[in-house]
């Protein structure tokens, strides 16, 4: 994302560490805007209590590790300006979203039974369209949505690194762990089939 690449470039001064913690654009761009300009970082994880514990410990430790250097006017108004652009677009993205849902009954029937409306309109959107996702294989659709998560010391056993949209479908998430990535598997192949049904919309009932 363009403008994500703009708040990082110009925060670089003030917390050049923070890219590596907080990998989302998102929270990214919402940590920018808690952790401020100011050199006094009193009370900062009051002003991160949405992120992970894990997560609000690291961006502390290295804060106040770091050189903790101030941005000038101008440089902080980039950043913020950017900052407010990333959270602007994500909001249109999440209204997108909630449209693209609605609709699914219509674009995609068969798909949504099988994984459901809202991972459905996720696929969707990740892959460009339902034709897009027609012609993406089954294994690159198990991480379609998938991002790169800050471990923060932790194992990658049970950090859901090989998976996107697929694992929020509740069968997923409600099985033991081990059976998890069996069935996000079986799920990816099924929904790759559906899709290509969905994409020649031989079957609009959704049956």
């Amino acid at each position: 994302m363009f403008v994500h690449k703009t708040a990082r470039d110009a925060f670089l001064k003030r917390f050049a560490e923070l890219e590596s913690i907080i990998m989302n654009p998102v929270d990214y761009a919402k940590a920018v805007l808690a952790i401020g300009n100011s050199e006094h970082i009193e009370a900062l994880d009051q002003r991160l209590s949405w992120l992970p514990n894990t997560a609000v410990m690291s961006v502390t430790v290295a804060l106040s590790a770091s050189s903790n250097a101030s941005l000038n006017k101008h440089e902080y108004e980039v950043v913020e300006r950017a900052c407010h652009e990333i959270i602007f677009l994500e909001d249109c993205r999440l209204k997108l979203l909630d449209f693209l849902e609605r609709m699914m009954h219509i674009i995609a029937p068969n798909t949504a039974a099988i994984v459901g409306a809202s991972v459905c309109a996720k696929l969707i959107s990740s892959a460009g369209g339902i034709v897009e996702l027609s012609r993406t294989p089954a294994c690159n659709i198990q991480v379609l949505g998938s991002q790169k998560k800050a471990l923060h010391g932790f194992s990658t056993a049970s950090a859901s690194l090989h998976r996107g949209h697929i694992g929020e479908v509740e069968m997923v998430t409600k099985a033991p762990q081990s059976d998890q990535i069996k069935i996000v598997r079986m799920l990816s192949t099924k929904t790759a089939l559906a899709a290509r049904v969905d994409a020649c919309k031989t079957h609009p009932s959704g049956d």
